[in-house]
Formats: structure tokens, C-alpha cells, sequence
């Protein structure tokens, strides 16, 4: 191979690597748009750092508009993932932020079956401590009208 043509395959790979290196760190360090994005390894973004109990992320996520409901491939929302990887304090985040706490995935599997099954009790208790309030909160709703 000549020299020439190393520069030049040196030089492609060199702009695909800051080309994902670039797309890679606009979803690390800037995530304000508020339609539904996908990170590189076809994620959202908000569910992926929520599964991880990146808080930072998370709470950069909502502010820009995200909608804590939204749902992956898999039918999973930030709220599962949030259980799944036993970060109860993401899940309340999530809940304060008006998540539902009672959806279910492609297998109709909840947060708190989740939380359950893996044993994660902080999690189980921030999960029924949501089911109460909007329970509350639906009732209040029938009795004013």
C-alpha cells in the first residue's frame, strides 16, 4: 500500500471517529431537544441514563422537554429501567415529573414487578408510594366533578 493511499484511509477513519465522537458528546453534553432522540447504540437517551440512575442527565432531559413516558424499542419507560437497575431515587424523580408508574412493557411487565421480583424493597415502596398518590389524586378528580 502506498503511502498516499494510508493518508487517505488514515483521513476517513480519522473523520468517521470525530464524526462519532461529535454525535456521541452532543447527546452527553447537550440534550435539549424535546422530540425523541436516539443515542448511538439506538437508545433514548432519557431511559438509558435513567437505567444507569444518571440523575444529572435525567433531570437535563425533563427540563429540555422529554417526556418521562416515553417508551424504547421494548415498550420499557425510564421508570422500568430506573427499577430495573435498583435506583429508587430516579424513580421518584421520574414520578415528580408526572411518569406513570403503572406501565407495562411488550411482556406486560410493570416497574414494580421488576423491583419486585429482583427484591429492590426502596424501590417497591417509592413505585406503591406512586400508585397511592395518583389513586388519591383520581379520586379527588371524581369527587369535584
Amino acid at each position: 500500500m502506498t503511502e498516499s493511499i494510508r493518508r487517505i484511509i488514515f483521513r476517513a477513519a480519522s473523520a468517521a471517529a470525530i464524526a462519532l465522537i461529535a454525535g456521541a458528546a452532543f447527546y452527553v453534553v447537550a440534550p435539549a431537544r424535546a422530540e425523541i432522540e436516539l443515542n448511538l447504540y439506538n437508545r433514548i437517551p432519557l431511559i438509558d441514563a435513567a437505567g444507569r440512575g444518571d440523575a444529572e442527565k435525567v433531570r437535563g432531559y425533563l427540563l429540555a422537554g422529554q417526556n418521562p413516558n416515553q417508551v424504547d424499542i421494548d415498550g420499557r419507560t425510564a421508570v422500568m429501567l430506573a427499577s430495573y437497575g435498583n435506583h429508587p431515587n430516579m424513580v421518584s424523580m421520574l414520578v415528580d415529573a408526572k411518569a406513570r408508574c403503572d406501565a407495562k412493557d411488550k411482556n406486560g411487565i410493570t416497574a414494580l414487578q421488576i423491583a419486585a421480583e429482583r427484591g429492590y424493597d426502596d424501590v417497591v415502596v417509592q413505585l406503591l408510594r406512586c400508585k397511592a398518590s395518583r389513586s388519591e389524586e383520581h379520586t379527588s378528580e371524581l369527587q369535584s366533578h
